[in-house]
């Protein structure tokens, strides 16, 4: 069997303007040091396309970078909970503004870190939900 299937595979989605908002190269670097196989791509819309693509094989783990707005992440986190509600979804916030968190909170995130979150306390809170 191919490793890379055997992985837990994470989706890291970012609204494409907000690109630098959050370094992605280490952050990739750190959860597939951890185990984890990254999937990248662009935007709510590439995000839902690629979920209708790999349906019920697709990511265990969905994680969403929101930068200057919340918009994008809080309309992938509704969809998600609601085609896939066994994907964890995890929103990194830059701003982490309260209200921000809550209405991703509400919107169906699992969880929802501060953007410049250490890479293995990202990776345990990952792991964390995945053995729920």
């Amino acid at each position: 069997m191919d490793q890379q299937a055997e992985r837990p595979c994470v989706q890291l989605v970012v609204d494409p303007r907000d690109a630098g908002a959050v370094p992605r190269d280490p952050l990739a670097a750190a959860l597939d040091g951890a185990g984890f196989a990254v999937q990248r791509c662009s935007g709510r819309a590439a995000a839902s396309r690629w979920l209708d693509e790999v349906g019920n094989h697709g990511p265990v783990a969905v994680l969403v970078v929101a930068g200057r707005s919340t918009r994008v992440a809080v309309g992938l986190c509704r969809e998600l909970s609601r085609v896939a509600p066994w994907v964890v979804v995890v929103v990194m916030d830059a701003a982490g503004v309260p209200g921000r968190v809550v209405d991703t909170l509400e919107a169906g995130a699992d969880d929802c870190v501060p953007a410049r979150v250490h890479p293995e306390e990202l990776v345990a809170r990952l792991r964390a939900h995945l053995r729920r």
